[in-house]
């Protein structure tokens, strides 16, 4: 997912281990000279092919353009829904919204956590999604609304209070895509 300074935000699944969410930065400019020597060290296309091979990769926490890397959910919880919603004065480039499949232990329903974009750190409570919800993709609308796929359900998740959405439009919290001919249940992502 990408902020409207255009940083990146990057989900590591982490099969059978801690998932995470890693921020970088979108410019020079913005990343952050952490060892003091007036240079920026990143990871660098230093052949000119138009990649970066593992080889011109620089070691994991040096590269001064990875702003943060955070743990996201319990261990094996697979977070894979991510979106970034408006901010605040405390997280002006907006807050991460981040979905596990997983409650933890490769096991359970999911659950939505919100980071601030500024620190990584996890700001409020873990929501708990509704039985057997596993959401894939994610994002946040105009009016402050987290919609969440999984399996061809949508749910939505009001981000100032961060409860799940019910009502007339949303009964039991749910809002079910219209069947076509495969049913809308192969949705992958959102």
């Amino acid at each position: 997912s990408v902020d409207l300074l255009g940083d990146a935000y990057v989900v590591n699944r982490a099969f059978g281990a801690q998932g995470s969410i890693t921020k970088f930065a979108s410019s020079i400019a913005r990343c952050e000279d952490r060892d003091g020597s007036g240079a920026i060290r990143t990871s660098r296309d230093d052949d000119g092919n138009g990649s970066i091979s593992f080889d011109e990769l620089l070691p994991w926490g040096s590269d001064e353009c990875v702003i943060w890397n955070q743990p996201v959910g319990l261990f094996d919880a697979w977070p894979r829904a991510i979106a970034i919603g408006s901010g605040d004065g405390e997280s002006p480039q907006g807050y991460v919204w981040a979905g596990t499949f997983f409650r933890g232990g490769g096991v359970g329903d999911g659950t939505v956590v919100r980071l601030s974009a500024v620190t990584g750190e996890r700001v409020g409570d873990v929501i708990s999604l509704p039985a057997d919800y596993h959401p894939y993709g994610a994002v946040v609308d105009c009016r402050g609304l987290l919609w969440l796929h999984s399996g061809g359900n949508l749910i939505a998740i009001d981000t100032r209070t961060g409860r799940i959405v019910t009502g007339p439009s949303a009964p039991d919290g749910r809002i079910n895509t219209v069947a076509g001919a495969d049913g809308c249940r192969s949705g992958y992502g959102i």
